[in-house]
């Protein structure tokens, strides 16, 4: 697939990808799809083949002989592959020849240029591409794209490459802002940073963004603090037993045989109890504590 829509739903295209991503560029796809509106078209074997009617043969000629023309001036490919990497319109396309590059001419100097270029194109994810070929010449790129939430998808990744790396207050910034303009996939990852940070102080928030979130996200808070280990979060993991979601009551159990202390066995008996049938919830229970004669119901 060459990353664009249209092109990937209209053809299948086999061939060295090379050579494909060198000789698809956005004129020659442009041709093609005008083409495929008209007549069956086929490229195999170094010929381009269609069928059409002779009242169509002046409207499409010239675009054969445009597309023949277009392919048989294209000798160096690697260099084609920089050009499109840098002219495409298509964000998508842009950064998987940069990722061609990077994987099949790392060593050629024209892919070092095109991917340092990158780090300042206008698409977020072709950004995230070229910094993490990079290494660390893209670490800045990463850190910048983790804090400024343009693309959920984008931060939330390079949150995961470089979060470790920022402090606490600077990541509990990033999450307060990703709660407010509801990145969640952002939200997530610094969650779950967080949680491994080692910072008692990311108890307290870690407790509000469970209290307050739902499903996935107030999971992995519950999680995070388990992992933080702070005997501060016992209290909001209790809580957290109440509410009317399995997957954060399982995940408060869990983390309560990791934080909790005897405050937490008569909490995690009675939810354990009030759901006879969630056999993750009294495995979690009987992990932090509460031995298997606590729940005499059998399960068929």
């Amino acid at each position: 697939e060459i990353g664009v829509g249209e092109f990937d739903r209209t053809f299948s295209v086999q061939g060295p990808i090379q050579l494909v991503c060198g000789l698809l560029d956005a004129e020659a796809r442009r041709i093609l799809l005008r083409m495929n509106a008209k007549c069956y078209l086929e490229i195999a074997g170094g010929e381009i083949r269609t069928e059409m009617f002779d009242v169509e043969v002046p409207f499409l000629l010239p675009l054969l002989l445009e597309l023949g023309r277009r392919f048989a001036q294209k000798s160096d490919i690697v260099q084609c592959l920089v050009e499109n990497a840098q002219r495409d319109p298509t964000a998508g396309v842009r950064r998987n020849l940069l990722l061609l590059l990077a994987r099949e001419h790392a060593r050629d100097p024209r892919t070092g240029a095109v991917l340092r270029a990158a780090r300042s194109d206008p698409s977020p994810r072709v950004r995230l591409g070229a910094a993490q070929v990079l290494g660390d010449e893209g670490r800045g790129i990463l850190r910048a794209l983790a804090e400024d939430l343009e693309d959920d998808d984008c931060s939330a990744q390079a949150l995961g490459l470089v979060g470790r790396e920022l402090p606490s207050e600077r990541m509990t910034a990033i999450l307060d802002r990703a709660l407010d303009g509801r990145r969640l996939r952002t939200a997530r990852a610094c969650v779950e940073i967080l949680g491994l940070s080692g910072d008692a102080a990311a108890a307290d928030l870690l407790a509000k963004v469970m209290a307050q979130e739902e499903d996935e996200l107030a999971h992995a808070a519950a999680v995070s603090l388990g992992k933080l280990a702070s005997p501060a979060a016992e209290p909001a993991l209790i809580l957290a037993l109440r509410r009317d979601l399995p997957n954060l009551r399982v995940a408060a159990a869990w983390a309560l045989g990791l934080v909790g202390s005897a405050t937490a066995v008569l909490p995690l008996q009675e939810v354990s109890e009030r759901f006879p049938r969630d056999r993750d919830l009294r495995q979690a229970a009987r992990v932090s504590g509460i031995p298997a004669t606590a729940n005499p119901v059998a399960i068929g």
